[in-house]
């Protein structure tokens, strides 16, 4: 039966893209991204953040964030991958989550220079080869087994309190302060 005169069929609305959050914008301008990973745009919410994500953290000279459980070992394995080329410090300080840091190989973040990964107690092994790193702070990750450092500019490594470290290979031509104190090495 034919449909009667008159009626017309609703068309369902467009989905919109909802609305972008003011920090994403800043990040880009500043090259700063200082809150957690989960305030970054999700492609799993919108398709086309994905992209805009990518574009957060490519843009970060500076990544600073401080004492949250959301970052995890995949947030630090997108940073490598992405390297950011502008990417000068890098502090996930307090990382609950984080047991594992890997960044390599050592043309991945070519600026970067300092590496701060103080207090991450899942922390238990790092593997990080840079030309460029200059510090890298280890202190109180007291569940850190292993570290593998290849970082030939590498002037400052602080590890204190490190008292499961097992294992500390080091290569730097230039290291001037090392310190270990309370750490099983």
């Amino acid at each position: 039966m034919p449909p009667k005169k008159g009626t017309k069929k609703k068309k369902e609305a467009e989905p919109q893209e909802p609305e972008h959050d003011g920090s994403w914008e800043k990040a880009v301008e500043t090259g700063v991204w200082e809150l957690p990973p989960t305030s970054l745009p999700d492609a799993n919410t919108w398709p086309t953040w994905g992209a805009l994500r990518e574009r957060i953290l490519t843009a970060a000279k500076k990544i600073n964030i401080v004492g949250s459980a959301a970052v995890r070992d995949a947030f630090l394995a997108e940073l490598v991958k992405l390297s950011p080329l502008e990417l000068q410090t890098l502090a996930l300080r307090g990382s609950s989550n984080l047991s594992k840091a890997v960044i390599s190989p050592a043309t991945t973040c070519p600026k970067l220079a300092h590496l701060d990964l103080y207090g991450s107690p899942k922390l238990a092994h790092v593997l990080i080869q840079s030309q460029s790193l200059l510090s890298l702070n280890l202190s109180n990750c007291t569940n850190l087994r292993k570290a593998f450092i290849q970082c030939p500019q590498l002037e400052k490594l602080e590890a204190q309190g490190c008292v499961g470290l097992e294992v500390l290979m080091l290569w730097s031509d230039k290291l001037i302060e090392l310190d270990v104190t309370e750490s099983k090495v």
